[in-house]
C-alpha cells in the first residue's frame, strides 16, 4: 500500500469517526408545558412519595450513540408507575433527574433516573372559598 493510499485512508477514516460521533442532546429544560399550579396544603394529596423512571442507552467506544438514554423515556416511565386514582388531575412534582455513565474498554452506558413524588390535585369546587382572581392585567382586559 503506498503512503498516499494511507494517508487517504486515515483521512476518510478520521472524518466517519467524527461524523459518526456527532449527537445533540437537548437538556429537558428547554422543553416547556406552559402549565402552572400553585400548591398548597389543601389543593392537592400524595399519592406516591417516590416514583422512579430509567432510560438506558448503549454508546459504541463510548462517544459513538446506537441507542441514547433520555429523560422523556424516564418520565414515561414514572408515569407509568404511579397508582390509578379516580378523580383530580395527577402531577409529578419534585422531580430529581440524575445521568450517569458507566464507561468499560469498548463502550459505554448512559443512564437517566428520575425520581418525583406523584400528587392528586383536590377538586377545584371543594375549594371555592380560596382566592382564584385573575391577575390586575386580565380584570383590565376583561373590563375594557
Amino acid at each position: 500500500m503506498s503512503i498516499h493510499r494511507f494517508g487517504l485512508l486515515v483521512v476518510v477514516f478520521a472524518i466517519v469517526a467524527m461524523v459518526g460521533g456527532c449527537a445533540i442532546n437537548k437538556p429537558a429544560s428547554l422543553f416547556a408545558t406552559g402549565a402552572e399550579s400553585r400548591l398548597g396544603s389543601d389543593n392537592y394529596e400524595v399519592i406516591a412519595p417516590s416514583v422512579t423512571g430509567t432510560s438506558r442507552g448503549f454508546n459504541l467506544f463510548g462517544f459513538i450513540p446506537l441507542l441514547s438514554a433520555n429523560a422523556t423515556d424516564a418520565m414515561d416511565e414514572a408515569y407509568s408507575k404511579i397508582p390509578d386514582v379516580k378523580g383530580g388531575s395527577v402531577a409529578l412534582v419534585d422531580k430529581v433527574e440524575e445521568r450517569s455513565t458507566t464507561y468499560l474498554l469498548l463502550f459505554s452506558f448512559p443512564r437517566v433516573k428520575v425520581r418525583a413524588t406523584a400528587i392528586r390535585f383536590r377538586s377545584s369546587m371543594a375549594h371555592a372559598n380560596t382566592n382564584t382572581a385573575p391577575p390586575s392585567f386580565v380584570q383590565q382586559e376583561l373590563t375594557e
